[in-house]
């Protein structure tokens, strides 16, 4: 366990010293806008004189100009900018492009603006795009071919990155650029090696599971490639209640179940929404998510056991996902690779407007 006090100092540390370009996805709701309140009270508590500058994805307009309006409060005065931009489906591969696009362009303009004073750049991509209600009713295959549940928790979000690596890998940052996806971390069960899709097996846990092992063999990938430029960690927050648990179209079942948790069961034992944000934030700011081959004070264990591995998997409290185990046999196969070669084979399938099927 990481303490909430030491987590909280270290993001100070770190806003204190670095100017900052941050990406949210997912970020009008949830645990998205919590983290981003966090990093904005973490920048204003400082005497920093960098400027943080914040693009919020996600569809909910209204959601978002409160969440503007609320940190401007926060951190009058300051060099904090942020960004609405307008998702309408981040389960399609397609509208990932587009917000993409549309952020690279933003950031082309404030280079070409400022005379070459302000790089293009991205310094933290953080990604919480869900969809909860959907999660409980079933298989839905999208137009392109791929299952919504699976498409938020891992093709978008691997979409994301391979779109916006150019910024990332251009980020000032002198330990290179963060990542950060909030799921699942630590939770892989069952595996379909031949079934990577889970198009015969596919069930809730099935699907939470494959996520959970194809975003950690592609982050140990992604991250051996560009040494020195990207750590990327998987997190699971744990239970924090969302404004997701009061969505219509739940089960009765978890109708029920909701009104326990998010009474006395989420008082006692769940996390409340500002230290959820802290926590996420300290996915940036803490000492040890460092990219593969850079030294620097308390290296995180990576997920291929490699002490400042780049890849990292944490849960709720900052423990690091104790998962080696279940991963030596695939680290003896070509599982990896496949993966890797997986997602690109549908990413170019999509691109070119077909239907993935694999």
């Amino acid at each position: 366990m990481v303490s909430l006090t030491t987590i909280r100092s270290q993001n100070s540390v770190f806003l204190s010293t670095h100017p900052l370009v941050a990406v949210f996805t997912g970020g009008t709701s949830g645990l998205g806008e919590y983290a981003i309140r966090s990093l904005v009270q973490a920048h204003a508590s400082t005497s920093s004189p960098h400027s943080l500058r914040i693009y919020i994805v996600g569809r909910n307009a209204s959601a978002a100009l409160k969440t503007i309006t609320d940190c401007n409060v926060i951190a009058p005065g300051k060099e904090v900018e942020l960004i609405f931009v307008k998702a309408e489906d981040l389960s399609l591969l397609k509208d990932v492009g587009r917000v993409c696009e549309e952020i690279m362009r933003m950031e082309r303009e404030k280079e070409d603006s400022e005379s070459g004073s302000e790089k293009a750049r991205i310094d933290w991509l953080c990604m919480s795009q869900s969809n909860s209600v959907q999660s409980f009713k079933g298989k839905k295959i999208s137009s392109e071919g791929l299952d919504t549940q699976f498409s938020l928790h891992y093709y978008s979000r691997i979409r994301l990155i391979t779109l916006l690596l150019p910024l990332l890998l251009s980020s000032l940052l002198p330990t290179g650029a963060r990542i950060t996806s909030i799921y699942a971390a630590g939770m892989e069960s069952s595996l379909y090696p031949t079934d990577i899709s889970l198009r015969t097996h596919y069930s809730f846990t099935n699907v939470r599971s494959h996520v959970v092992y194809m975003t950690t063999l592609f982050f140990e990938t992604l991250t051996q490639k560009y040494p020195g430029k990207l750590a990327a960690t998987h997190v699971y927050p744990g239970l924090v209640v969302t404004p997701g648990f009061y969505l219509e179209g739940y089960p009765v079942w978890f109708r029920v179940l909701r009104g326990v948790v998010g009474g006395f069961v989420g008082w006692a034992v769940g996390m409340g929404r500002e230290e959820a944000g802290d926590r996420m934030v300290w996915t940036l700011g803490g000492e040890g998510f460092l990219p593969r081959g850079v030294e620097g004070r308390g290296m995180v264990m990576g997920t291929d056991g490699v002490r400042g591995g780049g890849a990292y998997a944490v849960g709720r409290l900052g423990e690091v996902c104790q998962t080696g185990k279940v991963y030596v046999k695939i680290r003896k196969g070509d599982l990896k690779e496949r993966v890797w070669e997986h997602t690109m084979r549908a990413f170019e399938v999509i691109e070119k407007g077909g239907v993935f099927e694999d």
